[in-house]
């Protein structure tokens, strides 16, 4: 089995239904959360003394953070409430990630004193996620 380190994340973004990212968001990005999950429908039915279920739609939301800079709050900012494409790959660019198009629903680059500005921003999956070699632009 390999492993990886997690220094060599690749995060990147495109247009809505691109199948190679156009940016590279990894010089900015310092976490990247990825979960998904498959909603389901309760079919027990009366004598059975176990539920019974079936499986539902999938769906999801990325978190992506990292330290703020002034070049990429040019890029995010004007995405908020829009769609466009995100690309994730763990093991880095040229390694099995996956992608989506993803509306962006959360921006916040809070500061504080003593600490470098911070990001972090939030998007709900819309559609499938697609697993395939992601390679950075």
């Amino acid at each position: 089995m390999a492993f990886v380190h997690g220094k060599g994340i690749f995060a990147g973004l495109a247009v809505a239904g691109a199948v190679a990212p156009t940016t590279n968001l990894s010089a900015y990005c310092n976490k990247v959360d990825w979960p998904r999950s498959a909603d389901t429908a309760e079919t027990s039915v009366f004598g059975l003394s176990d539920k019974t279920f079936i499986a539902g739609m999938k769906g999801g939301s990325i978190t992506i953070e990292g330290v703020w800079d002034t070049t990429l709050d040019g890029i995010l900012e004007p995405k908020l409430g829009t769609i466009f494409a995100l690309f994730y790959a763990p093991g880095g660019s040229g390694t099995t990630g996956y992608y989506c198009d993803a509306l962006m629903n959360a921006y916040n680059p809070p500061g504080g004193i003593g600490d470098a500005v911070k990001w972090t921003a939030g998007f709900i999956i819309t559609g499938p996620v697609t697993r395939a070699t992601v390679t950075a632009p």
